[in-house]
């Protein structure tokens, strides 16, 4: 079984996303020469980097792969206080999910046994994102490359 990666946080902008979101056609890169992956009614983008496949596209199910409801959560106590599975929006405001930001889900939802993920992806482990961060600084220079940060933060230097 190939062992594939859901992202969580926004990873791939800009010129870097058109880039590392090519999938090789020929079904020898690690999507299989799958460049989309449906999951609970929502069609993501695959990238492969690094060796690696990525969702291109955050996580946005509403279930975990059994079907059964992850439930939300403001991002006010209810999502602090709780130690059940959670998702929620940034800004609790639905306008900001989307392929950007998709939801949040606590650490209850990320570990739940009834999986987050499609069965044949995981949660990627600190390694995964080294592995990536490795790929996108052969590939563009250094680590601290605009082109692979998100615009619009505190100090607009952008975010991983």
């Amino acid at each position: 079984m190939r062992h594939f990666i859901a992202v969580f946080a926004c990873l791939l902008f800009g010129d870097v996303a058109l880039h590392a979101q090519s999938v090789d056609p020929t079904g020898n890169g690690p999507c299989g020469g799958q460049s989309t992956y449906t999951y609970n009614g929502t069609v993501y983008r695959l990238a492969e980097i690094g060796g690696q496949c990525w969702f291109a596209d955050n996580l946005r199910t509403t279930t975990f792969q059994n079907g059964d409801a992850i439930s939300y959560a403001d991002n006010g106590a209810a999502w602090n206080s709780s130690i059940s599975p959670r998702r929620g929006v940034w800004d609790n405001n639905n306008n900001n999910l989307s392929a950007v930001y998709g939801y949040f889900y606590n650490f209850p939802a990320v570990t739940d046994s009834r999986g987050l993920c499609p069965s044949e992806y995981r949660v990627p482990q600190s390694s995964d994102f080294a592995a990536m961060i490795s790929e996108m600084v052969s590939l563009y220079g250094n680590a601290n490359n605009s082109l692979f940060r998100a615009p619009g933060t505190l100090d607009d230097s952008g975010f991983w």
